[in-house]
């Protein structure tokens, strides 16, 4: 029991108003896995009840409401080759500026990690007020995965769109950046970066 600390009545009264906020909100209802999730991140601390259920309220909503797809964009497309360190950091950063974000990496595993640092950077976001669960949300919904960026791009031509750009960050390596890029779209419009400089 994550709020077995409490007694009954008080129990009974943190989470009928955690219930009722998220139902006024049009929140989902946080779940066991949500509760944990808060409880790691805030190992150490003492966190009221209330603000326990709050927090993890708010990671079920950037969760539930942030599944690609569901969120406006402004237009152009960014991909980014590569979701470790500055990967991510990148598919966040152009998906908070609107932009429909393809973050692809050699397994789907790795481009869910990148994922979850993303998570993890939006709900600190949201800790601090710089944002509410719902644009949290709106951000990552901006952001597909894929393990593929080729396949990708080959997806979003037959679909009659094309990438603005697309950003190798997933190596130090000058012959594998060459080889992620080298031959592989066929399309001259397209700028594609290294990170530090066009290629």
């Amino acid at each position: 029991n994550r709020l077995g600390y409490l007694y009954t009545d008080q129990l009974i009264q943190t989470v009928s108003a955690a219930i009722e906020e998220a139902r006024e909100k049009n929140r989902p209802l946080p779940t066991a896995a949500d509760l944990d999730y808060i409880l790691e991140r805030t190992k150490g601390q003492s966190l009221p009840p209330a603000e326990l259920l709050r927090r993890a309220t708010e990671i079920a909503t950037i969760r539930a409401q942030g599944q690609p797809g569901h969120s406006e964009t402004i237009g152009p497309i960014i991909g980014v080759v590569g979701a470790g360190e500055m990967g991510h950091q990148l598919a966040l950063d152009y998906a908070r500026a609107g932009y429909e974000v393809h973050m692809s990496d050699r397994s789907l595993e790795l481009g869910e990690k990148g994922r979850e640092r993303i998570v993890s950077t939006l709900l600190g976001a949201v800790e601090r007020g710089l944002y509410t669960a719902e644009e949290a949300a709106q951000c990552l919904a901006r952001i597909h995965l894929s393990d593929s960026m080729l396949q990708t791009a080959e997806r979003i031509q037959g679909e009659g769109r094309t990438f603005e750009m697309i950003i190798e960050a997933a190596t130090e390596d000058l012959e594998k950046k060459r080889a992620i890029f080298l031959g592989k779209l066929d399309d001259d419009n397209i700028v594609l970066e290294n990170g530090l400089r066009h290629v």
